[in-house]
């Protein structure tokens, strides 16, 4: 399942993840060594606690968005404070990778030239 963030004409996809003690371990090994985690966080999404994988966000364009999750009649969402939060550090992520600091393991530069190229192919 994915998180998306609207973003002008693009979305951000960021993956979730059940498996909340195998993050919980890697965000503490973060904290350890930089005195914090950006790239991970744990959060309640949709009624349970997820991993939110921003160092595996990629940009995509609505397009490519099968369907939406949903559960109990009502799109998976996340409480306003979380987003806010998510969104937070997903700019902080990409501010440290326009500063050469990158953090994200996919080619997002790649992602983001092909989905603009169709945006613009689009119009």
């Amino acid at each position: 399942m994915y998180l998306a963030l609207k973003n002008n004409e693009m979305l951000w996809l960021v993956p979730l993840s059940s498996k909340i003690s195998k993050y919980q371990k890697i965000i503490n090994q973060k904290i350890k060594k930089y005195g914090k985690c950006k790239s991970i966080m744990i959060r309640k999404i949709g009624g349970k606690y997820q991993a939110v994988l921003l160092q595996n966000a990629f940009p995509i364009i609505e397009k490519y968005i099968d369907h939406i999750h949903i559960q109990k009649n009502m799109p998976t969402v996340a409480v306003n404070t979380v987003k806010k939060e998510i969104k937070s550090n997903l700019k902080e992520l990409l501010i440290l990778k326009s500063k050469g600091f990158d953090l994200f393991f996919t080619n997002i530069d790649y992602i983001e030239k092909i989905m603009m190229q169709e945006l613009i192919c689009k119009k």
